[in-house]
Order: C-alpha cells, then structure tokens, then sequence
C-alpha cells in the first residue's frame, strides 16, 4: 500500500529549523500500519514558483503515483480547497486533511489512528478553523 504525505519535510520549509512535527508524527505512524510513504514537500518553496505550480504538481503527483491514502497537513493556504475536492473525487483513495494551526490544538497522533482506522468504504476527514 501506499500513501502520499503532503506537509513539510522541515520546520516551515527551513531545514536550518529541523524536522517538522508532521514528518516526525506522521510518517513512522503511517508506515507502522504497512504504508510505504511518499512525500510531497508542500513548504519548500525552492520547488515550485507559485501555489499554482505547486497544486498543479501535487495533483500530478498523485495521479501518477496513484496512492491509497492521501494525508495532508497545510499550514497556511498552500493547498487549495479546490485541489483537495480534486482529490477527494479520484476513486479508491483515502484522504485525511486538516490545517496546521489546528492539528496541534486538537489532534495528537493516538487520536489520527483512531481516525484512520474507522472502516468506511472511502475515507475522507477534513477539518479546518470552522469546526
């Protein structure tokens, strides 16, 4: 199985501020249910010139890729809303996704995998400012 994590490899894109709690978090969490894990470094902002460039390479990302479960962690507006409608509309792929702000106020790994593990046909949590 395979699943694309789309967050930040570092801190807010700045290596000179380390690993990122998402990548620390998520990642091994992600493979420890028998996911092999790609990245799609969403705050580097030396790979792509816009947030246009950059929605448009993560959707290709995942169409190439082809992965069963997208998890995504934005911290800003990087990731548009109508890029995740996108996604949540290709068949046989999970998606959770949620804004950073509020993943560290609400949501701690032991409470994701609670999450992840609800058996629906397909999967799809979003949560943002407004819940």
């Amino acid at each position: 199985m395979k699943a694309l994590c789309c967050f930040g490899r570092h801190s807010y894109g700045v290596p000179s501020r380390g690993l990122s709690p998402e990548y620390v978090a998520f990642v091994p969490a992600i493979e420890s249910l028998g996911y092999t894990v790609e990245l799609f470094d969403s705050l580097d902002r030396g790979l792509h010139k816009s947030y246009h460039d950059l929605n448009v390479a993560l959707l290709n990302t995942i169409l190439e890729l082809k992965p069963d479960l997208f998890f995504c962690v934005h911290l800003q507006c990087e990731i548009w809303t109508e890029t995740l409608i996108a996604v949540r509309n290709i068949p046989n792929i999970k998606m959770v996704a949620g804004q950073r702000t509020i993943l560290g106020n609400i949501f701690k790994v032991r409470d994701f995998m609670r999450l992840f593990m609800i058996a629906l046909p397909r999967p799809t949590i979003i949560w943002s400012r407004s819940m």
